[in-house]
């Protein structure tokens, strides 16, 4: 499947359930709104599917991104820890400039967050975003380019959530500074995971950074000034990626 095809099905998959429950009074915290949240969160699972069935050459192509030993890897280990060390610096920040600590959890907090983090996007976004899109955009477009067009196509697949009651995103509105930090960091981290999936072949190098990810903003639940200086360190991280040249796939 063209790759642009696939990326405009995995977002209207996605926006079909989703469009009626903006209209929903309770939108996600109340049924029917809750069943539409949670299938309009498949919507690139379900593309994924369609294509995969489509191509017996596109289902060899992921399937070679499924491979997990380069997670051993020094890149493996920057995938998990890269979103630990963003956040644990952002803490710091938020400690210094303020005097008071953001409430650290307690250890079996973070784990009863662990499987939680890893289901609610890494395993049902990275199939589709990094093991499928990614590598098809790499082969007629510049790692950078490629990277940011699904970091963009992952923002307009989450733009309805902004408009359905009870989602984080709601939360946030969509005219607000949190708005505006929740994309910015979508094309930031689309930047870094680029970085990993190339160095690594692999998408678990994708779903462990998005795991890490989605587990330290859970856990340290930071305030909008210290979540700012984590994608700034990102975005730096990012940057000196672009700079040194190491998107570039090793010849």
């Amino acid at each position: 499947m063209p790759v642009r095809r696939f990326l405009a099905l995995a977002i209207a998959l996605s926006w079909l359930a989703w469009l009626p429950a903006t209209l929903i009074a309770g939108g996600a915290t109340a049924m029917p709104g809750r069943v539409l949240h949670w299938v309009g969160g498949v919507g690139r699972l379900l593309a994924l599917i369609v294509a995969l069935a489509r191509s017996g050459s596109e289902r060899a192509l992921f399937r070679a991104r499924l491979r997990a030993g380069p997670l051993a890897s020094g890149y493996g280990l920057a995938a998990l820890l890269l979103p630990i060390v963003f956040g644990a610096a952002a803490w710091g920040v938020q400690t210094a400039l303020t005097g008071r600590p953001p409430a650290w959890p307690a250890p079996g907090e973070v784990a009863a967050l662990a499987l939680p983090a890893l289901l609610s996007a890494p395993l049902v976004q990275e199939p589709a975003w990094r093991g499928y899109a990614l590598p098809l955009l790499l082969e007629s477009h510049a790692p950078l380019a490629a990277g940011l067009a699904v970091g963009a196509a992952s923002a307009a697949w989450h733009l309805p959530l902004f408009f359905i009651e009870g989602t984080q995103q709601a939360a946030l509105g969509i005219a607000s500074a949190g708005a505006v930090h929740f994309f910015v960091a979508l094309l930031v981290d689309a930047v870094v995971l680029t970085w990993l999936v190339i160095r690594t072949g692999s998408l678990w190098s994708a779903v462990a950074y998005r795991w890490t990810t989605e587990l330290a903003g859970a856990a340290l639940d930071l305030p909008l000034e210290a979540a700012l200086v984590r994608t700034a360190l990102a975005l730096t991280f990012a940057a000196a990626l672009v700079a040194r040249g190491a998107l570039r796939p090793h010849s």
